[in-house]
């Protein structure tokens, strides 16, 4: 018999940084929470990630090597 494991949801609202570039555009910047980076595999050394959009959501994973 195999085990279904089921998706454990974390939602976190966050703030959304719009820094003013050098040529008058703009870069945004989220901070995500360590405990959710960690989760993720997320390190100083391996921080390359993947951000899929999708119906209207955006998806963060881990960037495999």
């Amino acid at each position: 018999m195999s085990r279904v494991e089921r998706k454990k949801e974390k939602s976190v609202e966050k703030k959304i940084s719009f820094n003013k570039g050098g040529n008058g555009g703009y870069t945004l910047k989220l901070g995500i929470p360590i405990e959710l980076a960690k989760k993720l595999g997320i390190t100083k050394e391996e921080n390359s990630v993947i951000l899929t959009f999708e119906d209207e959501s955006i998806t963060i994973r881990k960037k495999e090597k």
